[in-house]
């Protein structure tokens, strides 16, 4: 990777399919405030001979004051760059001209999969943590998500029944809730499988009335409607 250390903050810890969207960014700004005539690596030796490339401390009072001089150093700071929430955050001090590029940055990483770089029905998929994920990794996520929960609850499932067969994480912490209330009331509570039929919640367990299993249904449809919304 192009050495820009004289940007600040330029190791930035965000994933793999936001990468190559950071290192266009980077090298944006460094051809949208470095002068033509001036190299990379002198800037970068200046940089550090004022900060020892530390974006917290001062190494030389001297070359910092002196730094300050130079307008490519006035245009941009960046103090640091990550993954938060799901979208991408850089954090500095810019000017108009590089705040355009770090926002068009922001907007990339929004509309593209932090995983894989995909842009294909690019959403944020809430399972405990936030992530910013394509149809493929959301699947890929559900799935493991499934085979965990399944596995966790497997002496409770019954042989030819497959227990859940889709995932959403309020709908996942209600059973958990749920189940480990059944697990302890009723000894011969069973988990059959939990699906949508003709887009309607339907829960198959032995052990619970049917009233307070039509109650859980109820709770699952509308933790469904909200995440729709």
């Amino acid at each position: 990777m192009v050495n820009y250390k004289y940007l600040g903050y330029t190791y930035p810890s965000v994933p793999g399919g936001w990468e190559p969207i950071v290192r266009q960014m980077l090298r944006d700004i460094d051809r949208k405030i470095r002068p033509w005539y001036v190299p990379r690596f002198i800037l970068n030796w200046m940089y550090w001979l004022a900060s020892g490339n530390s974006v917290v401390r001062v190494r030389s009072r001297f070359f910092y004051n002196f730094n300050k001089r130079f307008a490519v150093f006035r245009k941009c700071f960046i103090t640091d760059i990550k993954d938060k929430y799901g979208g991408l955050r850089v954090y500095g001090g810019f000017s108009d001209e590089v705040e355009k590029i770090v926002d068009a940055a922001v907007q990339k990483c929004d509309t593209t999969c932090e995983k894989c770089g995909s842009e294909e029905e690019v959403k944020i998929v809430n399972t405990g943590w936030l992530f910013n994920f394509c149809i493929q990794c959301r699947l890929n996520v559900y799935k493991k998500n499934i085979e965990q929960f399944n596995h966790y609850y497997r002496k409770y499932i019954p042989d030819g029944y497959y227990g859940l067969s889709f995932y959403n994480k309020d709908v996942n912490y209600l059973l958990i809730r749920k189940f480990s209330e059944f697990i302890e009331k009723y000894p011969d509570f069973k988990f059959y499988q939990l699906k949508l039929k003709f887009g309607v919640p339907r829960l198959y367990i032995d052990g619970p009335p049917r009233d307070e299993v039509f109650e859980i249904e109820e709770k699952i449809a509308r933790l469904l409607k909200s995440e729709e919304e």
